[in-house]
């Protein structure tokens, strides 16, 4: 990458951040962000966090940052089967909610006695989608490790380069993650 390269990447993630700043501190009440924390590094996400935080209006945010929608949503609305199903809070109160009203929904069978043949155990391997959903939440929680440890000691390279690559390997799987999830519905 080229010294122009360099600047103008971080002209442009400056230009960003300042547009962003500028929008909150406008006073408007209604804010649309689409990703916002793509690109950013740690200290940029952490200062978006404080910001979307204290503001005082509406907030429409689409993002795959768990750790934002936790740390900020006061309210999640996710589209399911077709269906729009709004959860209070973050994140993790959605996956908590859902996981309740799909156990709600699911009634065990009667049981009915009869005798069958043994039948062959088949065992059913995961998908590719669902694999990488298991290595996000995986990383999603070494991140989350690295992060607390950040809060203990921001001057421990090791752990700082840790997280950038965790971080970094994290955008990539939640990246796969969506090209093989519109494969899925197309």
């Amino acid at each position: 990458m080229r010294a122009d390269d360099d600047r103008s990447l971080a002209s442009g993630r400056a230009g960003r951040r300042l547009a962003l700043a500028v929008t909150v501190a406008s006073g408007a009440n209604l804010l649309v962000l689409d990703e916002p924390t793509n690109h950013l590094d740690l200290e940029s996400r952490e200062a978006l966090e404080a910001a979307l935080d204290a503001f005082p209006g509406t907030m429409l945010l689409v993002s795959h940052d768990r750790a934002l929608l936790d740390a900020v949503a006061e309210r999640t609305l996710a589209i399911e089967d077709g269906e729009l199903h709004p959860y209070d809070g973050g994140w993790a109160e959605m996956l908590r909610r859902r996981e309740e009203r799909t156990a709600r929904m699911v009634k065990p069978e009667p049981k009915v006695e009869r005798k069958r043949k043994p039948a062959r155990a088949s065992v059913r391997r995961p998908s590719e989608l669902e694999q990488i959903e298991a290595e996000i939440a995986s990383r999603e929680a070494e991140v989350a490790d690295l992060e607390r440890k950040l809060a203990a000691d921001w001057s421990d390279v090791e752990t700082l380069a840790a997280h950038k690559n965790a971080r970094d390997a994290l955008q990539a799987l939640l990246a796969r993650w969506e090209d093989l999830f519109d494969k899925a519905q197309g």
